[in-house]
């Protein structure tokens, strides 16, 4: 019998059965897919998760897979183009590594802790005793079903995590997707850092990433959903025109991949109960607007780890250890929940403060600066939305 059965082995799973055979426990990690595969995925790895990576002393392979630095942030509202160099955090970029990349690393590093990896393993059914998840049933490919029994089980399978959908766990906040995305690929693309262009209805992001591949995002209303799916290539192209640059960089030319579409609700569940702990998209999902996904599953691997250790090693009840997971990851991501929401309307970005604080921040590269890492990067949000600066450009518009 394992410690811990880990459903699913990408950004969450295997982040978290690295970290628990760190430990010294028995861990099995199962996931349909092989490795390595790709994902639908924001790709960016906010400050956190690279503080985490650092941590982890696993940075240095990321980096090493040629996906570059994200330095630079651009943004246009409609009024003019706002450049800064965003202020790495103690000397770390940030950095958006193809899924096929960054998961089978993540992988290889949960294998060499001593974790256990089954890949294209389908867990079929949870298995329960007296209201207690005590393991699981599944089949691997070409072989015969099986059960897998453990101390604990950790839905670690995103958004239709089984572990989710058999607990049916207390959900305390829910939306529905305000906005969908579409994106695909471009080769020799010039490096112009993250570039973020919004309009009422309308939102295009770039991301630079491995192998000298640009990522372009293209987003619009849920409610244009249906309309844009009848002619993907035609309406994708049609709405980076609120990008003239990046439009005439693709123009005549063929993707080098499918384009990948996405609508994602937006919740918080309880994340813990008898026998089980949800982690990453499974316990909590936003909008991939501002791209927190992969950093958030990150830190909640580790909140995790950390109280599945302390109920397991007896140094506190587990039943509270996980309550401190939960109230933990709670805290941490409640503004950012409610902003992001409220962003994922792709909404009310023209207004006059906005506009004439970005005026203002195109005569103070300092501050230009400082905004660069705010917006884009989510460095010292509440900090810099606070200052003396921002206060002042706003009440000159009024």
């Amino acid at each position: 019998m394992y410690d811990a059965i880990i459903i699913g082995a990408r950004c969450a799973g295997a982040t978290t059965a690295m970290l628990l055979a760190n430990k010294g426990y028995s861990v099995v990690a199962l996931d349909r897919a092989s490795f390595p595969s790709d994902t639908i995925s924001t790709h960016i790895i906010k400050y956190p998760g690279v503080n985490q990576l650092q941590k982890w002393e696993l940075l240095d392979e990321v980096v090493a897979t040629n996906a570059p630095p994200l330095n630079q942030a651009r943004s246009h509202f409609g009024d003019f183009l706002l450049s800064g160099t965003a202020p790495p955090e103690d000397g770390i970029p940030m950095i958006a590594p193809r899924r096929t990349v960054l998961d089978e690393l993540l992988v290889d590093a949960a294998r060499e802790a001593g974790a256990e990896i089954r890949e294209e393993f389908v867990v079929r059914e949870l298995l329960t005793e007296d209201d207690r998840i005590v393991g699981i049933k599944g089949q691997p490919k070409g072989g015969s079903p099986v059960t897998v029994r453990a101390r604990f089980v950790i839905g670690a399978g995103g958004k239709n995590s089984l572990v989710a959908r058999t607990v049916d766990p207390d959900t305390t906040k829910h939306h529905p997707p305000a906005a969908f995305y579409y994106y695909t690929y471009w080769a020799g693309l010039p490096d112009t850092g993250l570039e973020f262009h919004w309009r009422p209805g309308h939102f295009v992001l770039s991301i630079p990433t491995n192998d000298d591949l640009t990522c372009l995002v293209v987003g619009r209303p849920i409610d244009k959903q249906a309309s844009f799916a009848t002619d993907i290539e035609s309406n994708y192209h049609e709405a980076l025109q609120i990008a003239p640059d990046l439009a005439d960089r693709v123009t005549g030319r063929e993707p080098d991949e499918p384009y990948l579409g996405m609508a994602v609700p937006n919740y918080l569940r309880k994340p813990f109960g008898p026998g089980w702990a949800l982690v990453g998209d499974a316990g909590l999902c936003m909008d991939p607007l501002k791209g927190h996904g992969i950093s958030d599953a990150f830190c909640d691997a580790e909140l995790l780890t950390n109280a599945i250790d302390a109920g397991f090693s007896d140094n506190e009840p587990l039943p509270q250890a996980l309550d401190r997971y939960e109230q933990q990851r709670n805290t941490r991501k409640a503004g950012y929940f409610k902003r992001n929401w409220k962003a994922s309307h792709l909404e009310g970005w023209d207004d006059p403060a906005t506009l004439n604080l970005r005026a203002a921040l195109r005569e103070n590269q300092d501050q230009a600066d400082l905004w660069a890492g705010t917006i884009a990067f989510s460095v010292a949000f509440d900090e810099f939305y606070s200052s003396e600066f921002v206060e002042n450009a706003i009440e000159s518009a009024a």
